[in-house]
């Protein structure tokens, strides 16, 4: 179990990175088909489609530096659930940072290539 909690939270680091980055292309490898994701302000997300183009419009905003703070952890067979607080700046091109924190709530199950994948998510503000 520990194995697949370590291997979940590298691909969420994974997506820091590549987040980080700017790289849409990158985000999306870690992202499973059948992705479903719930956040405030927006329609629910639904396929991978929504995701990239939902993804590519917070990229457009500016750079993105977060990390995520796990407070829960659960192994319920292949799914793999973790819970807790994102927190971060969000910089854009002017060079104005604005933080930002959000409740997460994010479920790992293996793709189509047996690497885990970010199949659930939802997200709900928090004080910074």
């Amino acid at each position: 179990m520990l194995e697949l909690v370590a291997a979940a939270k590298q691909v969420v680091a994974s997506h820091e990175d590549y987040a980080r980055a700017g790289d849409l292309d990158g985000v999306m490898t870690n992202v499973h088909p059948d992705v479903i994701v719930l956040t405030s302000g927006v329609p629910l997300l639904v396929g991978t489609e929504a995701f990239r183009a939902f993804y590519a419009q917070l990229l457009s905003m500016g750079r993105w530096d977060f990390s995520h703070d796990y407070a829960g952890e659960e192994v319920l067979g292949e799914l793999v659930e973790l819970s807790g607080l994102a927190r971060g700046t969000l910089t854009s091109s002017d060079g104005t940072a604005s933080p930002f924190a959000n409740n997460f709530l994010i479920q790992l199950r293996p793709g189509a290539d047996g690497r885990l994948k970010i199949w659930r998510a939802s997200f709900a503000s928090s004080t910074p």
